[in-house]
């Protein structure tokens, strides 16, 4: 991997929110848009989703859509299909190096 990439990855990283999203992805493999919302924030608030408020999910979908899911991808660690709403985890050396960082430093917690 290039430098650049590795700071691509470091940088996608940087966010809790970006680093549950890279587990659950590793995890699932495929998920739509609107499941990930729910899992996020289940797993932020250590609530079951019936225990969220409507509006907290609505604003983890639109933080994933607009500036989550675009750093992942830019980072060669995700990809979102727009016209499926699916996300799914991609086989990389970029997301090889995500999943190593955060086993290494169980940083995964947002």
């Amino acid at each position: 991997m290039e430098r650049n990439e590795t700071d691509r990855v470091f940088h996608a990283l940087a966010d809790g929110r970006r680093r549950c999203v890279v587990e659950l992805l590793h995890d699932h493999g495929t998920i739509t848009l609107a499941d990930l919302a729910d899992e996020v924030v289940s797993r932020e608030r250590d609530a079951r989703l019936t225990e969220v408020p409507a509006d907290a999910v609505r604003d983890a979908y639109l933080s994933l859509y607009h500036r989550h899911l675009p750093r992942l991808e830019a980072a060669d660690v995700a990809a979102y299909d727009q016209e499926r709403d699916a996300v799914r985890w991609l086989d990389t050396p970029a997301s090889s190096l995500a999943l190593t960082l955060l086993e290494r430093t169980d940083a995964v917690a947002p």
